[in-house]
């Protein structure tokens, strides 16, 4: 008898240990930020990035397009813009330049609200991936073609591919290393 007192009182305790770490659980829980919280279309979403974070305003600069237009911040100013990064030396580069296009449609930008800044340097990119850059981006975009350091540029994204979501007064609202990381602004969650 005394064997079953015992187990019986040992389960008690137990049972009263067992609520009492499921409390400290469901209140962990409900104090933690959501595991989806700043997910957009179950993506996990990345901080800006370093060198250019939300709030951040954009540098005056100037440049010539493909087609021989000029390209400045003035031109931009009072329009919501998409300034890309690409680089025709990396690989990741090239899998953002459709996504690019698709976002562009997809959010109905001009060619006008959105830039595209493509490093091309003849001695470390063939010529041919130049205009495999060019054919994807097509007149979807305007494109900057340029040298490293050939110009100044709005941002120093810091590397390649960057993409950067600047509203009419020229504020960053987003920044990121994949298209995707503009749809937490741009798509409602």
């Amino acid at each position: 008898m005394a064997v079953l007192t015992a187990a019986v009182v040992l389960l008690g305790v137990l049972t009263v240990f067992n609520l009492v770490l499921t409390a400290a659980i469901a209140r962990r829980v409900r104090t933690a930020p959501a595991a989806d919280a700043g997910h957009a279309h179950g993506k996990p979403t990345f901080p800006d990035l370093d060198e250019v974070k939300a709030g951040a305003a954009i540098r005056p600069f100037s440049a010539t397009t493909t087609t021989g237009e000029e390209v400045s911040y003035e031109d931009r100013y009072g329009d919501t813009a998409v300034y890309a990064f690409f680089d025709t030396s990396c690989s990741t580069c090239a899998k953002e330049l459709q996504p690019l296009v698709d976002m562009t449609r997809r959010e109905g930008f001009t060619p006008h609200q959105v830039i595209a800044f493509v490093v091309h340097d003849d001695e470390h990119g063939k010529a041919e991936k130049r205009e495999e850059y060019l054919a994807t981006l097509g007149d979807t975009v305007t494109v900057v073609v340029h040298r490293r350091d050939g110009i100044d540029l709005p941002f120093d994204a810091g590397g390649y591919p960057a993409f950067v979501l600047v509203d009419g007064s020229g504020q960053v609202t987003r920044s990121g290393v994949e298209v995707s990381d503009l749809d937490t602004v741009l798509v409602p969650a």
